[in-house]
């Protein structure tokens, strides 16, 4: 957001909410601007400085999240602090350019962002953006379910050959499975603005009272039992290696005043995410091959439902 966006925004925020919540936020966004334009590149720790063969990404996971539910699986879970605080900075720091022999299946339709760019050969050596062909609706929520994402990176770790792979699942970001009440016109976050402006938000919504942040947190955490099931059931069982579940980034809950997951952000509910090592089982599983592309049209509609357009 460059400073006219900031101006505007400081205006709408005097216009729409109480005076200290807009100097709140005016202040809020300026010290983020200032860390993510000065730092942002230098803070955290790359993943591709640790050792795996198969990383496993929990969108928006938080290391308390884990934690809590981490003896359930026999997890052990340490940290790692992630290098962005939001999907597109996330890729593009640490997938975008990232080497030949690697491959990614995503359910994150950053991939499509302008600011990212990820392409087939360019930057990795295998891309599979399951958002493309396999965002559904069911039971009222409209998201990549864990299945699809399971099966297309088992394909993949069956079929190509492929130094490391990395698997993004949408899970536990909202939209929550199971809980089609708590959906929002806006699904993710808005890419200008923070939630306090972003009032179709799910955590605009809880911090202002329309959602119990006690039943947000239950839906929450039923996603990421969701996702973790999936992969614990399939995934694992199916990969071989060295086993690494992650975050590209955490999520904040009020904590130093701010919700979701805003650009620049150096919040450690947001930027500390879980680490979780896992050795695969190396069993047969087959997966599911991606279709041929679809056309464009489709491509942008499918964005349209997950709220990115």
């Amino acid at each position: 957001m460059g400073i006219r966006g900031y101006l505007t925004n400081v205006r709408r925020c005097y216009r729409e909410e109480s005076f200290t919540d807009a100097t709140a936020w005016a202040v809020h966004e300026l010290k983020n601007s200032i860390v993510y334009r000065t730092l942002g590149d230098n803070i955290g720790e790359s993943v591709w400085d640790k050792d795996w063969d198969v990383l496993v990404v929990l969108d928006a996971c938080r290391v308390d999240m884990m934690e809590e539910i981490a003896d359930a699986y026999g997890f052990d879970v340490d940290t790692h602090l992630s290098r962005a605080s939001e999907s597109p900075d996330w890729i593009r720091r640490e997938i975008e350019r990232s080497e030949a022999g690697v491959g990614y299946v995503t359910a994150n339709p950053f991939t499509h962002d302008e600011r990212v760019g990820i392409s087939e050969g360019d930057d990795v050596g295998y891309l599979d953006e399951v958002w493309k062909d396999k965002t559904e609706t069911r039971n009222g929520v409209t998201t990549v379910f864990p299945d699809s994402v399971t099966d297309r990176a088992l394909w993949a770790h069956n079929t190509q050959d492929l130094d490391r792979l990395v698997i993004h699942y949408m899970q536990p970001h909202q939209p929550f499975i199971g809980y089609p009440e708590l959906a929002t016109l806006d699904l993710v976050e808005d890419q200008e603005t923070t939630d306090l402006l972003n009032k179709n938000s799910i955590w605009h919504c809880t911090r202002s009272g329309r959602f119990d942040r006690d039943e947000v947190w239950k839906a929450y955490m039923s996603n990421l039992t969701c996702v973790l099931d999936e992969i614990s059931e399939r995934l694992i069982p199916g990969l071989s290696g060295d086993v690494v579940l992650t975050a590209d980034h955490g999520n904040a809950l009020g904590e130093w005043g701010e919700w979701g997951h805003p650009r620049g952000s150096v919040n450690p509910k947001i930027r500390l995410v879980p680490w979780v090592q896992v050795q695969g089982g190396d069993r047969d599983i087959s997966g599911e091959s991606p279709p041929a592309d679809g056309n464009e049209s489709e491509v942008e509609s499918r964005l349209r439902a997950l709220g990115y357009k």
